[in-house]
This record gives C-alpha cells, sequence and structure tokens, in this order.
C-alpha cells in the first residue's frame, strides 16, 4: 500500500510519526456502528496510555450519511456517492494537542486560503494558464511517469535528485525506489532543462469495504507528498504538476470516486483553493515533515497539522476540459 495512504484492514496498525492509523475496511451502518465504537474506545485507551509508543490514533472509515453525527472523534469528512461518506478521526495524547494559539494561527491561515474555496469547487483556470505560459518561458517542463520503462529511466538517471527532494517527509532511497516501482503510484516531476526540481506523487487505491456480507469497491487517488526545490519555488511549479496528474487521474479507464489530499499551511493550501479542492477539515500535529524553508530552531522535529481537501470527479473534468482547451495539457 502506498506510503501516505497506509495501511488499509480491519484495525490499524503502529506507523511513522508516532500514529496508530489505518483505513478500516469495514462499512458502517446502523447494525456495525456499536460495535465500531467499543473497538474505537480501546484504540483510544491505547494512544492516551503514557507508556504508549503512540501518540496519535488516525484512522478514515466509511459510513452512511445518516450516521455521521454518531461516529466519535471526527476531524473531516469527504462526501461519496450513494449515500456515503470517508469520514477521518482522530485523538491525541495530551502533550500532541494542538494549543489555542496554534489553533487559532491555522484558523487564519486556512481562512486566507479558503476564500478561494467555493462550495462547487470552481477552478481558477486563469490563474493555471498564466501559470503554465510562465513556467514554459522559464524553461520548466512537467511529465508524468507512469509506464514501467519510464519508471526505471527515472530511477536510473535521477533516483538522488528525487530522494533528495523527498527526505523532508522521512523518505531515504529505498522508500524513493519502492515509491516510484509501484504501479499504484503516478509520479509527477517537474524539470528545469534536463535537472529535475520538483517531484509529485499521486498514490491511487481500490478500497474493499465489506458488512453484512455485502462488498463494495471504493475508487481513491490522494495527492500526497509534494516537494519543490528551494531555488524554484514560486514557480507555480507544484500546483501545475497536481493539475496535470488530475488530468491523467481522470482519465482512467475505471473511474476514481474522489481526488482527495491532505495539506501543509501556506502555499500548498493555496494551490489547494486554485484547483478548486473544497475544504474538509483539519488533522492537529498529525506528521513529522521538514518545514520547506530553514527555522531557527530545528533540532528537535516537529509534527505538522493538515488539511484535508477534495475534488469530486465531475469538477475535476470540467477543470481538465477547460485546461485543454487553453492548450496547457
Amino acid at each position: 500500500m502506498g506510503l501516505s495512504i497506509g495501511y488499509v484492514g480491519e484495525k490499524p496498525v503502529a506507523s511513522s510519526s508516532s500514529r496508530l492509523k489505518g483505513f478500516l475496511t469495514r462499512l458502517l451502518d446502523e447494525h456495525s456502528l456499536i460495535a465500531f465504537k467499543e473497538s474505537f474506545d480501546a484504540y483510544r485507551a491505547q494512544v492516551l496510555d503514557p507508556s504508549s509508543a503512540e501518540t496519535r490514533l488516525s484512522l478514515r472509515v466509511v459510513c452512511q450519511d445518516a450516521l455521521i453525527d454518531q461516529v466519535p472523534a471526527r476531524e473531516a469528512k469527504i462526501p461519496l456517492n450513494e449515500g456515503l461518506t470517508l469520514v477521518y478521526l482522530g485523538v491525541n495524547a495530551p502533550e500532541r494537542i494542538l494549543s489555542s494559539a496554534e489553533c487559532e494561527r491555522l484558523d487564519a491561515l486556512r481562512r486566507s486560503a479558503s476564500r478561494s474555496f467555493g462550495q462547487d469547487g470552481r477552478t481558477d483556470v486563469e490563474a493555471l494558464v498564466r501559470r503554465f505560459q510562465r513556467a514554459l518561458a522559464r524553461g520548466y517542463s512537467i511529465s508524468i511517469v507512469a509506464w514501467p520503462g519510464e519508471r526505471a529511466t527515472l530511477l536510473k538517471h535521477h533516483s538522488r535528485e528525487i530522494a533528495s527532494l523527498l527526505r523532508r517527509f522521512g523518505y531515504d532511497e529505498d522508500d524513493v525506489v519502492e515509491i516510484v516501482e509501484d504501479s499504484a503510484n503516478l509520479i509527477g516531476i517537474a524539470q528545469h532543462r534536463d535537472n529535475v526540481v520538483g517531484v509529485v506523487v499521486a498514490e491511487t487505491v481500490d478500497v474493499v469495504l465489506r458488512n453484512t456480507g455485502n462488498e463494495m469497491t471504493l475508487r481513491l487517488a490522494e495527492l500526497t507528498d509534494s516537494s519543490i526545490d528551494g531555488a524554484h519555488t514560486g514557480s507555480g511549479l507544484q500546483v501545475l504538476t497536481h493539475a496535470k496528474l488530475i488530468a491523467r487521474l481522470v482519465e482512467r479507464e475505471t473511474p476514481l470516486d474522489i481526488i482527495f489530499s491532505e495539506s501543509t499551511y501556506g502555499g500548498s493550501l493555496h494551490n489547494a483553493a486554485t484547483l478548486g479542492r473544497t475544504f474538509a477539515g483539519r488533522l492537529p500535529n498529525h506528521a513529522i515533515i521538514e518545514p520547506e524553508y530553514p527555522v531557527a530552531d530545528s533540532s528537535t522535529p516537529a509534527y505538522q497539522s493538515l488539511e484535508v481537501t477534495y475534488l469530486t470527479l465531475p469538477n475535476a473534468r470540467a477543470a481538465v476540459d477547460a485546461l485543454r482547451q487553453e492548450g496547457c495539457l
């Protein structure tokens, strides 16, 4: 399973950044909710135990819309088809709880970006066209790596550059090989002439949900780890690479149910707004991610909070069609 989407199964598992994490495959309805709550209480007690190595519980579950208010510790929600919702649940140990001051700071950053978030998920096509034209004029190019031969070539010539870019997420060169070789991942590569200066990973996964003898498949794409070389930030490369990845994702023979992301604050969240993604909720102190820029005191890795955003497939297709009409894709 992809490194960001993580473990998919019946129970959460110990994960990076001191998390008990999992995408649970039991579809929650009125019959399964009571048993789930009992299990959730046990998971909560585990991360609240002072002796536990895990200090955050982070779950994703799919539930019927009518039950959303009964699901405990909800942090974010993404509406799906057929009366279902993808729900993020989270519990932090006391030492990992956001302070009120930090909550207010993040709220302000979210408001700044969310002025561009429309309830209908409008994409700022004009801004994207301008960025594509400017990037092309400055010698940048963006490609999507999908086929086995492309993956092998990328690793042969650029594995060190990609490892350097993704190191801030805690990945080493072995992880980079796993990410690039995994056929469920699309890799967006930004280059300045022959040099790789940015990478974005899109993880895809088919989650089989089970309940009372029935099964259904949920098809997801998560725009995960994004990193642009510091000398090339401000060139629009992250949002343009996301746009090209989205274009490839909507071309899948088997349609996706949702495209989503967990964005850091600042430029990433503004890029999400430009792409027309809708705000869905916050994951507080979710993961250790090195800041894009050096900070005064970086001796102790700090947890970062993330904002969940999503793009419905109809809105993604509309944005891609508009960009194609402008000759950008």
